[in-house]
């Protein structure tokens, strides 16, 4: 006997609901999330000399605009404040010992007789550093002379000035030349006298400083009494 098939029944509980939706997961390593421009910026100035402080200012911005549904490039933010807060630190270590040192230079204007100084000569440029009589050193200076108008007239030069104040300075001693350089013998010590100024020529007013320099490279002694 033909008619139609009953459909089957229903499985319990009704009928099948669809599979939810599920939304992607924004986190900071969402590809579609773009790196945050502050992050970036703490980050290249943190490699740049003298930014420092701007990258930990930039950095600080950045690790609150970067993380989770935020934009990427955290790491970039806290490299940046460590890096720069390092630079930082050096740069201030840097200046007070540039600042220390440059405080120590010896010049023919600042000279004064009795300073222990490193003195070194390059291509007729001299450098000296106060260093004190404490420490190793290779020069003391004896006297500070500055030329008048008639000791620029007669064309005298900055040796033959600091040779006239030899024997107020080493009374007793006697000059000799050694391959062309003035020697003096103090306390046992062989030292050669040396004179410089800030110019190449004597020039009235222009101070000129007058030092001994141990020919060993080491002064021994406090010699200029």
């Amino acid at each position: 006997m033909g008619g139609a098939t009953p459909p089957p029944p229903a499985p319990p509980g009704g009928p099948l609901a669809p599979p939810p939706a599920y939304q992607a997961y924004a986190g900071p390593n969402d590809g579609n999330a773009g790196y945050s421009a502050l992050a970036i910026a703490s980050f290249v100035c943190s490699l740049t000399c003298c930014l420092g402080i701007p990258a930990v200012i930039l950095g600080a911005i950045g690790i609150a605009r970067t993380g989770p549904g935020k934009a990427r490039g955290r790491w970039m933010a806290i490299t940046g404040i460590v890096l720069g807060v390092l630079g930082t630190v050096l740069l201030v270590i840097g200046a007070i010992a540039v600042f220390a040192v440059s405080d120590r230079v010896v010049t023919p204007e600042n000279a004064r007789a009795g300073q222990c100084v490193q003195a070194k000569t390059t291509d007729n440029t001299v450098t000296m550093v106060d260093l004190g009589c404490s420490v190793d050193h290779n020069g003391q200076i004896f006297a500070v002379v500055t030329p008048t108008a008639s000791d620029e007239a007669a064309d005298r030069t900055q040796m033959q000035l600091c040779l006239t104040r030899i024997a107020g300075a080493f009374p007793g001693a006697e000059v000799r030349a050694v391959d062309g350089a003035p020697r003096l013998n103090l306390h046992g010590e062989e030292v050669e006298v040396a004179a410089a100024s800030a110019h190449s020529a004597l020039q009235a007013g222009s101070p000129v400083a007058c030092w001994v320099e141990a020919t060993d490279g080491v002064l021994d002694d406090d010699v200029v009494d």
